[in-house]
Order: C-alpha cells, then structure tokens, then sequence
C-alpha cells in the first residue's frame, strides 16, 4: 500500500476489508456467498452440485430439476466464537 499526502498529513489509503476463507468440508458442496453481520453472524451460503438423486419411495435415479426450494437456515458450529448459520436452497427433484 502506498501513503497518500493531503495537506502535508500522511494518511493511509481505504482498503478492503480483510477476508477470511474455510474449507466445509461437505461432499459436492460450493459456497456462493459469505456474510458477516452486524450483530456478529456468520452467514455463509451453500449450493449443491448434484446433478441427481434417488427417489425415497422406489429408489430411481431422478434427473428431472425443478429449480430450488426455499431457503433453509441451519445453525453450525461456531467461527471464531461467532454464531454461524448455513445457508442452503435445496434443489426439487421429482418423478415425471
């Protein structure tokens, strides 16, 4: 970082704010976005790569996507003492 001079006063330059990265560790997972709030959360958004799954009733393969589900929130272990809440919306699979 370079110092910048106004008036003869050295000052520091605006920088980003510091970022900090973590593995989840959840199989065929991609984190899309992390946010840190306010009051102190951690918030960090989730989406599946799986192209398809099992039907729970007769167990064939299901290809067929309907887009995603509503938003879960499912709490999470601490990150830096700080409450952490993963963000998923899941994909609707169906039977056609």
């Amino acid at each position: 970082m370079e110092a910048i001079f106004t008036n003869g006063v050295k000052t520091m330059p605006i920088s980003t704010p510091a970022q900090i990265s973590f593995p989840l560790d959840i199989p065929q997972v991609d984190v899309v976005a992390t946010q840190h709030t306010r009051d102190g959360k951690f918030f960090i958004t989730v989406e599946s790569r799986r192209e398809t799954t099992r039907c729970g009733v007769c167990k064939q393969e299901i290809k067929c996507n309907y887009g995603r589900g509503q938003a879960v929130h499912l709490r999470h272990l601490p990150i830096l003492g700080q409450e952490t809440v993963i963000v998923i919306r899941v994909s609707g699979f169906g039977l056609t």
